[in-house]
């Protein structure tokens, strides 16, 4: 089974007290590992479906990963910053069909003085 990255679970019944799990897999033979050693699976963002979208790549290299999020804290002084952050958080939670993956997966406050 190849690891996979970017989503601990790859499907979700998708109601209010979600079920998650992990149906969705990827094996490989002996020799298709060994002529594609640096295969590598990657989650993507699910959109409408109950399952998360499975991104197999069997190139020589791996695809770079998309870059990381960084909050930056000016952007508290912005005005209608707040509101448009509470806007676009009511809205992804409440598309039809259903939440997004986790809103807050992968955030992190960084040591020292912030972002300014």
């Amino acid at each position: 089974e190849l690891d996979r990255v970017g989503a601990r679970f790859t499907w979700t019944n998708r109601q209010v007290d979600p079920t998650r799990s992990v149906l969705d897999r990827v094996f490989a033979s002996p020799e298709w590992d060994i002529h594609c050693p640096l295969a590598s699976l990657r989650a993507i963002t699910r959109i409408g479906s109950d399952h998360v979208p499975l991104l197999l790549s069997s190139e020589n290299e791996r695809p770079p990963l998309p870059p990381r999020f960084r909050f930056k804290t000016f952007w508290l002084r912005q005005p209608g910053f707040t509101a448009a952050v509470v806007a676009k958080w009511r809205e992804a939670r409440d598309a039809p069909t259903g939440p997004s993956p986790p809103l807050i997966h992968g955030i992190s406050v960084p040591n020292g003085h912030g972002n300014s």
